[in-house]
């Protein structure tokens, strides 16, 4: 921890970093030491949500707040919020955060260059005109033998490309920078407390578009994990209930910012369909087969037709 750091925290922020984290008693001191190593002539808080964790992270989470008492603010969950379908940062994040601007990290995810935040500040203040901040990121897969690569390469000055925004996805949440003041007006607030608000990301991250220009930086400043336990993983091996709760989502994006995003979304919901057909067809789930397989169609026949023909080719070559 900077010495500059202690010597302006009890100040006003100007950056609070929203930190989500249950069970990740393995990763969360890596999260929260990629915080405290921020080098920055300017103050932050660290507010941390442990969701009712029952793996040692509350434990972890506690003797650093005994060290960093006016920097680290957690809130400790007896009850875990997330299976009763609180929005989690809705509900206790963005309420209680301070700063100008608010910086985003899992606390599975990581920080890896001890200038990220500065960076992304000085580039935000020097930019009126800019909503959000974000860069590359490498991706770390936890498993038989632990695998990093990056996941996404930004171009210096790389703006944000929404024609693509399900196809292209290259924003993840540990390397945003935003500015608070968009998910405090009252349209957001609104929109996030939809129940088809499945994720948030992809809603916070449109939602500066329409604020600003959105607009990423070229360095890898951190990283991001996928391991049995992360929600993404639980993405790559859904439940029907969770398959159609995604679903929901895509449609209800699709109905926001009058519509501009909607072709993009019938288009997903295509793909992701026809997917889940298949997700259900091995699973021996053969109505909910057949089932999403016509909204596949339905959605999109264009894009059902292009995911059919690539379907069939594959199982042409594997025979060849």
């Amino acid at each position: 921890m900077e010495e500059n750091t202690f010597l302006i925290m009890n100040k006003e922020p100007l950056v609070s970093i929203l930190c989500l984290t249950y069970n990740h008693a393995g990763f969360i001191s890596q999260a929260i030491e990629g915080f405290l190593m921020q080098k920055t002539n300017f103050p932050f808080e660290i507010l941390i949500h442990d969701d009712a964790s029952t793996d040692g992270t509350t434990e972890i989470i506690k003797e650093y707040e005994r060290k960093y008492p006016e920097l680290i603010k957690p809130i400790y969950q007896k009850e875990n919020q997330f299976s009763i379908g609180v929005k989690i940062t809705l509900t206790y994040q963005y309420p209680r955060a301070r700063g100008k601007y608010l910086a985003f990290c899992e606390g599975d995810d990581y920080w890896i260059d001890p200038n990220k935040l500065q960076k992304q500040v000085d580039f935000l203040e020097a930019n009126s005109d800019i909503s959000l901040c974000y860069h590359g990121v490498n991706q770390e897969f936890i498993g038989g033998q632990t695998e990093v690569n990056s996941l996404s390469v930004v171009e210096a000055g790389d703006i944000f490309d929404t024609s693509s925004i399900w196809t292209n996805w290259t924003i993840q949440t540990a390397t945003i920078v935003i500015r608070r003041e968009i998910v405090r007006s009252q349209d957001f607030i609104l929109k996030a407390s939809d129940s088809k608000m499945y994720f948030g990301d992809m809603f916070l991250i449109l939602s500066a578009n329409e604020y600003g220009r959105v607009v990423g930086l070229k360095e890898i400043m951190s990283v991001y994990r996928k391991h049995s336990g992360s929600i993404t993983d639980q993405g790559s091996n859904p439940t029907v209930d969770n398959m159609v709760k995604m679903l929901n989502y895509i449609h209800f994006i699709g109905t926001l910012f009058n519509g501009k995003y909607k072709s993009q979304c019938r288009s997903y919901y295509s793909f992701k369909t026809f997917r889940y057909a298949y997700v259900c067809k091995e699973r021996g789930l053969i109505n909910k087969s057949i089932v999403f397989f016509m909204k596949s169609f339905f959605s999109n026949p264009f894009k059902f037709y292009t995911l059919l023909v690539g379907e069939v080719k594959v199982k042409i070559h594997k025979k060849h």
